[in-house]
């Protein structure tokens, strides 16, 4: 995962709860930078991903595999970026960003002046990558329209196993199909502001596999579209001219369509 998030580092909080009652506390097995917030490189999940251009995919391709943290002390940052990775048993689960409620000793109205989950997903998945892999979330921006503003993503997800004739290799990965719920926080229902995500594991497998055309195939392909160009030339040229010669009422016939004779007498 690789998401940035409108508040500051020291309250942020991120746990992980699955249906077996187990709960992990992440946050020692991510890494937390404060950095400001761009919003400019991703895209609302209601609209429709356009196909990346070589600048944006080079753009990501500098920071992927988490970036390290610079090195200024004294920088000041508004937002805080949540990298990494770390395992999760294969059950219903959640995971939430949320806050250091009980560390800060904070009331409800000293955080409503700090909280803006305003926040954008660079990555999001379950798994390991294989090419042409899209997951949904990538790229996501969420604007938050108020302090306690909770957003809730959830997520279906397949385990898929990816085979590549070429290479002869496999691997054992998940995709993931998405919606999401914004609302306001309600601390009585036990639902603080944030960001959620809930995962469930589908009893479905998938095996995606990678097979290139061979050559043989690729020129008989070849051929029949060269033959079907050729035979669709020749007719559109036969249509053409029996157009032109039904409208000049057969007075300018070509040389194909004049008798032997008339040609001699001409010449004669």
């Amino acid at each position: 995962m690789d998401i940035t998030v409108n508040i500051p580092c020291d309250i942020v909080s991120v746990t992980a709860y699955d249906f077996s009652d187990d709960k992990l506390l992440v946050n020692e097995l991510l890494q937390f930078q404060s950095v400001d917030l761009d919003l400019s490189s991703g895209h609302l999940i209601s609209e429709k991903q356009k196909e990346d251009t070589f600048h944006e995919v080079f753009k990501r391709a500098k920071k992927s595999k988490y970036a390290k943290k610079k090195t200024a002390k004294d920088a000041k940052h508004s937002a805080c970026r949540v990298y990494g990775s770390f395992p999760v048993n294969k059950v219903r689960g959640d995971l939430q960003i949320t806050t250091k409620f009980s560390r800060y000793g904070l009331n409800v109205l000293e955080l409503e002046k700090l909280l803006n989950f305003t926040h954008i997903i660079d990555e999001f998945s379950f798994g390991e990558f294989y090419p042409k892999l899209v997951n949904p979330l990538d790229g996501v921006v969420a604007v938050a329209e108020n302090s306690m503003q909770v957003y809730q993503y959830f997520l279906c997800v397949v385990p898929t196993t990816y085979k590549s004739y070429s290479t002869g290799s496999s691997i054992q990965t998940n995709q993931y199909a998405v919606t999401e719920r914004a609302g306001v926080s309600n601390y009585h229902q036990g639902l603080p502001p944030g960001i959620i995500f809930k995962y469930d594991i589908e009893p479905i497998a998938l095996t995606v596999f990678d097979r290139r055309l061979p050559f043989s195939q690729f020129l008989v392909r070849l051929v029949n579209v060269l033959g079907g160009i050729v035979v669709s030339t020749s007719w559109l040229y036969t249509v053409a001219d029996k157009f032109l010669y039904k409208r000049s009422d057969g007075s300018d016939r070509g040389v194909l369509d004049s008798p032997v004779d008339d040609i001699l007498n001409e010449k004669s």
